[in-house]
């Protein structure tokens, strides 16, 4: 596999020098072979490449990505804040509204101090970052998701509730251009961690409805069923019923419809 990224490297390294004499691209460039000499020679290697590509003007909105997606992964709170820093020219630019969002919300929110090894999360700071970018473009649907997870993971049960409407709203806004199944699973779990079990389970149900054959549908379901009021004569139906169809193949026809007859 190593052999496999070697020869994409040199192909893309060949394709730096003679390919394009603009900086912008070379900028790109630069970024996917940080991508693949990651795989076979180390992070080392990915950052050397990567500041290359920052200092090219103008340099490449990914080149701060994936500088800023390295520093989290190995730890690196220094690079952290620079990047983080040099990232704000493009928070106003609607292509890279999605990826500013998730990556600061994270920058702020896993900030740790490693000399003393202790957590120095900002999840405050965190959230009022995401929603004054709400606030200035309101029907983007992934900074809404964005703000979304953000709250289950920094706030758990004491944001869910605002955490479903985020979802909700990002769904209504991207029907078109996102994947509504993720955004209804989601939903579905805030649901369930603000205590509103038969809504957690609609919604689950309509994300298995809508695409059978993703996962992540199956799997809130069947979490929203084991953790639903046992009590409920309809709930142990329903139970009983999943677990009957499931044994015959979880994206069979017979199991969708009956989780449709016990529920409706």
């Amino acid at each position: 596999m190593d052999g496999q990224y070697e020869k994409s490297y040199g192909a893309y390294e060949q394709a730096l020098h003679w390919l394009t004499e603009e900086q912008s691209s070379q900028s790109d460039l630069l970024v996917a072979l940080a991508s693949m000499a990651y795989m076979f020679q180390g992070a080392d290697a990915a950052k050397t490449l990567l500041f290359q590509s920052i200092q090219l003007k103008p340099p490449s909105p990914w080149s701060l990505y994936a500088t800023l997606a390295l520093a989290l992964l190995h730890k690196d709170s220094k690079l952290t804040k620079l990047v983080t820093d040099e990232l704000a020219m493009f928070k106003d630019k609607k292509e890279c509204l999605k990826h500013y969002a998730l990556l600061i919300s994270n920058a702020y929110l896993l900030q740790v101090n490693y000399e003393k090894y202790i957590c120095q999360g900002c999840p405050n700071k965190a959230v009022k970052e995401v929603s004054n970018l709400i606030h200035k473009y309101p029907n983007d649907p992934y900074i809404w998701l964005t703000l979304s997870i953000l709250l289950i993971r920094s706030l758990g049960e004491k944001g869910s509730y605002v955490a479903s409407k985020c979802a909700l709203t990002a769904m209504i806004f991207g029907q078109t251009n996102m994947d509504v199944t993720k955004v209804l699973c989601l939903v579905s779990q805030a649901s369930f961690l603000a205590g509103n079990d038969r809504h957690a389970l609609i919604l689950a149900q309509k994300a298995v409805h809508c695409y059978p054959n993703v996962a992540e549908g199956w799997v809130v379901l069947i979490s929203s069923l084991l953790n639903a009021k046992r009590t409920d004569y309809r709930m142990n139906n329903l139970v009983s019923a999943m677990s009957t169809e499931w044994s015959m193949g979880p994206m069979g026809i017979q199991g969708i419809s009956a989780t449709k007859r016990v529920t409706t």
